[in-house]
């Protein structure tokens, strides 16, 4: 809820550009969360295996143009062919698990594993926000 005296609502609906966030937020916000939990705060080892496959998604979505950032650093994401790509990888994934060759795998998470420089420009914004986990595992022994 927001409250007038905290908040003057006239100011942000002035500009008409500012209610394009809440389209975005109705129409697509399964996918923002979707591609918002891909961008990792620390490159991911083997042992990690949900994080490389996050990895992998992120990569490969980077790399088919269905996310990319312009020249301010600012996210895109191509909302039209984002279920099309998504496939595409599903497919991929399925053709390298039949192959039965740890090869073929390897080969596979070699090429969408790459720990680049929009990976460790994404990770240092988390490291400079200070972003962290949502739930704190604590352990008692």
């Amino acid at each position: 809820m927001i409250k007038d005296h905290y908040l003057d609502i006239s100011k942000i609906t002035e500009d008409k550009n500012v209610l394009k966030i809440f389209d975005i937020a109705r129409n697509h916000g399964g996918v923002v969360r979707f591609v918002g939990r891909l961008f990792l705060s620390a490159k991911p080892h083997n042992m990690l295996p949900h994080r490389m496959g996050e990895l992998i998604q992120f990569n490969y979505l980077l790399r088919n143009n269905v996310i990319n950032f312009d020249n301010e650093g600012l996210l895109n994401i191509d909302f039209e062919n984002l279920e099309k790509v998504l496939l595409q990888l599903l497919d991929e994934t399925i053709a390298v698990q039949l192959s039965k060759s740890p090869q073929t795998a390897e080969n596979f998470v070699n090429r969408y594993t790459e720990w680049s420089e929009v990976s460790e420009r994404i990770a240092a914004v988390h490291r400079e926000l200070g972003i962290k986990p949502y739930k704190r595992i604590v352990r008692h022994f």
